[in-house]
């Protein structure tokens, strides 16, 4: 696993990107250091590449708990998802 975030305050946006397996530790730890950042703001938009990602280790709980206590941006923030796959054909833990 490895998530990269890139903070770019001049477009107002944050890319991370992620590849490997993904699981909830990494996935707080990605949003730590992004709302640590001196240039974040949680008003940027956030643009999440998933191409290299094989699976998401991730349970629909776990994402709720992302959304609700480590998630630094604003709730009305604007996002996009790059991925090759819809994501319920990566595996996601629960789901296959």
């Amino acid at each position: 696993m490895c998530v990269s975030s890139f903070v770019d305050p001049s477009n107002r946006v944050v890319i991370p990107v992620c590849s490997g397996v993904e699981t909830l530790d990494e996935v707080k730890s990605s949003c730590a250091e992004v709302k640590a950042h001196p240039l974040f703001r949680s008003d940027f938009r956030q643009l999440i590449d998933l191409s290299e990602v094989s699976k998401l280790d991730l349970r629909y709980n776990e994402l709720n708990l992302l959304a609700e206590f480590h998630d630094p941006f604003l709730e009305k923030g604007r996002r996009a998802v790059i991925a090759p796959h819809p994501v319920s054909s990566v595996s996601v833990a629960g789901t296959k």
